[in-house]
């Protein structure tokens, strides 16, 4: 499936949550997903949690099954000014058809009203008391979703500046397995400049952040193309250090791991 492109753009912050429960422990609302993020590839991003990692993306008129809401207010350091995400938990349509956090990266500003067209709908998610695979609380943990990070956990503020070591294309999602050990690749990004599908060559400069539990996949930040999906053995694996903020383009000198 051929996805349009846009730039990306977004500003730090710190965080403070005030979750909102779904109405009931069985009940969903199916939405619509209307407005993109303004960043590259576009969509809205599929994570393991409020400001998580990366595990995909929902396209404009995909659907998402929402099992529980959750406002994220937000302190801008620069101006002093709050501001709040919306987030939702549940399970995702489109080519992704997993359970997932949907809702912006961290740097994100008042990014609340991207879904519409609600519809009740049973649930296709653990509940939120579950601890089961997929559930809301399991997949927190970022060693159910991703192995060989650039960084331990909570020791860094974004990925590590990498090269690419051998051709390969690039997608914005997985079709994640039941267990999130892996998956296969769908939602192949297209080269601006040919319409034909991307092909990253060798000395391409991104930025990795973790690797599949079954290491067939990375997780990579590609400039002007956003996150997305490579084959693992083609990128080189970087760990130790980090460099800017999530979706900031590469700028400067990667420095070590926060001790």
């Amino acid at each position: 499936m051929l996805r349009r492109l846009t730039l990306p753009a977004g500003l730090l912050a710190t965080a403070a949550a005030i979750v909102l429960p779904a109405p009931s422990a069985s009940a969903a609302t199916l939405f619509t997903l209307s407005v993109d993020l303004p960043k590259a590839g576009g969509g809205n991003y599929l994570q393991n949690k409020m400001s998580g990692y990366y595990l995909g993306r929902l396209f404009v008129g995909e659907s998402f099954w929402s099992q529980r809401t959750t406002t994220d207010w937000r302190l801008d350091k620069r101006t002093g000014r709050r501001f709040n995400n919306l987030y939702h938990y549940g399970y995702a349509g489109g080519e992704s058809r997993f359970c997932a956090t949907i809702g912006p990266p961290a740097d994100q500003r008042d990014y609340r009203d991207y879904f519409t067209n609600p519809r009740p709908r049973a649930q296709r998610c653990p509940s939120f008391s579950s601890r089961g695979v997929g559930s809301d609380r399991w997949l927190r943990d970022r060693d159910h979703i991703g192995k060989a990070f650039n960084c331990p956990d909570g020791k860094a503020t974004g990925p590590a500046q990498t090269t690419i070591r051998a051709r390969t294309g690039l997608f914005y999602n997985l079709r994640w397995s039941n267990d999130y050990r892996g998956g296969k690749s769908r939602d192949r990004a297209i080269d601006r400049a040919t319409g034909m599908p991307l092909i990253l060559q060798p000395g391409t400069l991104v930025q990795y952040r973790f690797m599949t539990r079954d290491s067939s996949k990375a997780v990579v930040y590609v400039p002007t193309y956003g996150w997305g999906f490579v084959s693992a053995s083609k990128v080189d694996v970087k760990q130790g250090v980090y460099g800017g903020a999530s979706d900031s383009p590469m700028s400067g000198s990667d420095v070590p791991c926060k001790p």
